[in-house]
């Protein structure tokens, strides 16, 4: 199995709000990838610190929100305003490990839509367990097709 989608033409995309400590690190890893993407686009949702900043010294093109406007928020904007034919989206803080990218591509070559998931069982509060079922069943609903 080959590596699917071309990287060159995949648009990175982190929503990222205070992250200054770990963004430099996380668009430094991607660029160390071994993939050539089309760019990394870093959404910086209202941050009151250094994360534009960090995210432009490290090469990454960022969109600032001056406030807070949320997660969903953040990732249209990066998805709206990126350039390549594909998006990549990857959360701000390190949690998704760049070498398991090339993973993923190779499931382009059979598959329209990839998504990673966490392999710890119970990686968000309990009391939001209920809700992510059941948005889980609807998306399937809505595709009807097991996601």
């Amino acid at each position: 199995m080959g590596i699917g989608v071309d990287p060159r033409h995949i648009s990175v995309v982190i929503p990222a709000r205070d992250e200054a400590v770990a963004i430099g690190r996380v668009v430094s890893s991607l660029r160390q990838a071994d993939l050539e993407w089309a760019e990394i686009v870093v959404v910086d949702d209202g941050s009151r610190d250094e994360t534009a900043l960090n995210a432009q010294a490290v090469g990454a093109r960022v969109i600032r929100h001056p406030v807070p406007r949320g997660y969903g928020a953040a990732l249209k904007s990066g998805i709206m305003a990126s350039k390549g034919t594909f998006v990549l989206t990857v959360d701000g803080d390190g949690q998704h490990p760049p070498e398991e990218i090339k993973k993923l591509l190779a499931l382009t070559e059979t598959h329209d839509l990839v998504s990673g998931h966490r392999v710890r069982r119970w990686h968000s509060a309990f009391w939001r367990m209920p809700g992510k079922w059941l948005l889980q069943r609807l998306s399937s609903s809505l595709v009807r097709q097991p996601l």
